[in-house]
């Protein structure tokens, strides 16, 4: 259901609101429910990328950088999901796992700080949608 009236949600500067405005068309309990599930999801995706690197397998970090891209982008996080994009370049030159230790480092970084961020919108969302409890 699109919210209508003269208080009208902006998605944070911290996220790609025009991908996000475009991929929802304005039905913000529909991204409540994608940014819910980004959250429920995300530790998942990012323990099988620790798994990968950890048991150094440079096929299976691509694959889970490759899964976790695409979550990123469901919830706006573009130079997130930029950096996961990068990753799984390198995986697929890279022969040893130890050159993309750096990348996967950043890349834990950048993954809580995105994590972060969409807590704080989720709750903004529930706030605008008066789903908060």
């Amino acid at each position: 259901m699109i919210k209508s009236g003269s208080n009208s949600f902006a998605f944070s500067a911290e996220l790609d609101s025009g991908l996000l405005n475009d991929l929802y068309e304005g039905d913000l309990e529909y991204a409540e429910v994608v940014f819910k599930d980004f959250l429920k999801y995300l530790p998942d995706y990012f323990a099988e990328i620790e798994v990968a690197y950890k048991g150094k397998h440079i096929t299976e970090l691509r694959k889970a950088v490759h899964k976790c891209k695409t979550l990123m982008g469901f919830v706006g996080l573009s130079g997130i999901q930029a950096a996961y994009q990068a990753l799984e370049k390198k995986c697929e030159q890279s022969k040893e796992i130890d050159e993309l230790e750096a990348d996967y480092k950043d890349l834990k970084k950048q993954t809580e700080s995105g994590k972060k961020i969409i807590i704080t919108e989720l709750d903004r969302l529930k706030d605008f949608n008066g789903t908060k409890k």
